[in-house]
């Protein structure tokens, strides 16, 4: 019997309109429906686990440095279809995942700790999905470099973010977690966040 991929595929053939790019789409579609919220939860520790080992090798960031995570959300173009407007097509399916990246320059792009796909009408300063980025951003650091408050001895993790991340919920977690103000002169927990 052949599989969905496969009738597709043979469609598309017929239309000579087969690609590799389309192959690819088709499995990562089905491996994203397969991942329910168990799963999910075993990928995370799979990467944070791989994450701590590679850093143990040799692929952390300078230790005693300080570590910078920005926080951002952006727009991803899912599907394009209907008439170009303003720069945009009119039926586009818009995904704004929120990320959590750790800056590393001497990595193309940093590296990133945590993603979180959201609605197409999320808003950009969703202040709980912020959160839950910081939250699983923090689960991927190895445990050496997660923040400690109260210990003097502690990593900075220093919290960027532009003006969406710029609300009193987000703040009072990083607070909670002992993360540093944008500054990088004062904690967060004995002065009013500066965003950048």
């Amino acid at each position: 019997m052949p599989s969905g991929e496969d009738l597709v595929l043979a469609v598309n053939r017929s239309a000579g309109t087969t690609s590799a790019k389309l192959v690819r789409r088709l499995r990562a579609e089905r491996l994203l429906d397969r991942i329910d919220a168990p799963h999910l939860a075993r990928v995370r520790a799979a990467w944070a686990a791989a994450r701590e080992r590679a850093w143990e090798a040799g692929a952390a960031p300078e230790r005693g440095g300080e570590l910078r995570i920005d926080f951002d959300a952006t727009i991803s173009i899912a599907h394009r279809t209907g008439t170009e407007r303003g720069g945009h097509l009119e039926e586009d399916i818009r995904i704004p995942p929120a990320a959590g990246l750790l800056d590393r320059p001497e990595v193309a792009g940093g590296e990133a700790l945590a993603g979180l796909l959201r609605a197409g009408n999320a808003s950009s300063n969703t202040a709980t999905d912020h959160v839950t980025v910081l939250t699983m951003a923090l689960a991927q650091l190895p445990e050496h470099a997660r923040p400690r408050p109260g210990d003097p001895g502690s990593p900075r993790v220093l919290a960027r973010s532009d003006s969406a991340g710029a609300t009193h919920l987000f703040a009072a977690a990083c607070r909670k977690e002992g993360w540093s103000s944008p500054s990088g002169s004062r904690s967060m927990s004995a002065s009013r966040p500066s965003w950048i």
